[in-house]
C-alpha cells in the first residue's frame, strides 16, 4: 500500500504573510490544529498550534502583529504519492508527527495522517 491510496486532498492551508491571528482563527474555523504554508501550491512550511502556543503566546508576543513566516517549521518532513506506508509510519514514528504533507514534483498534492492509515487498514 502507498501514501496515495490512503491521502486526502483536501488541504487547509495559509499565506506566510498571514498574522499568526489569523492562524489561529482558520484552525479554530477547520478545527485542525496546522496549517501547510503555501505559496502557489508551493509547500513552504508547516505551523502548528504549539508553534503559536509556545512561540508566540508564551513569550509575550501580539498575534495581530506576528506572522506566520517567523513561526512556522521551514523545513517540515514530507512525502510523496508513491511510498511506501511501512516507510512513511516510520518517517512518523522518527518525527513523533500524526500527519504530513503529500509533496508531487514540487506541489503539495494532499496529507496524510495516522487515522487516515488506521482507518484504510480497519485499524478503527
Amino acid at each position: 500500500m502507498f501514501v496515495q491510496d490512503v491521502m486526502v486532498s483536501y488541504l487547509t492551508t495559509v499565506s506566510p504573510s498571514a498574522t499568526i491571528a489569523e492562524a489561529a482563527a482558520i484552525m479554530l474555523q477547520k478545527g485542525t490544529t496546522s496549517l501547510f504554508v503555501t505559496h502557489e501550491e508551493k509547500l513552504l512550511g508547516v505551523i502548528t498550534d504549539a508553534d503559536i502556543l509556545y512561540g508566540v503566546v508564551a513569550q509575550g508576543f501580539t498575534p495581530t502583529q506576528m506572522f506566520v513566516w517567523e513561526f512556522m517549521n521551514h523545513r517540515p518532513p514530507v512525502t510523496h504519492p508513491r511510498m511506501d506506508i511501512l516507510e512513511l509510519i516510520s518517517i512518523m514514528e522518527r518525527h513523533k508527527l500524526t500527519k504530513l504533507p503529500v509533496v508531487s514534483e514540487g506541489r503539495l498534492v494532499g496529507t496524510v495522517t495516522l487515522a487516515d492509515i488506521a482507518s484504510k487498514l480497519d485499524l478503527i
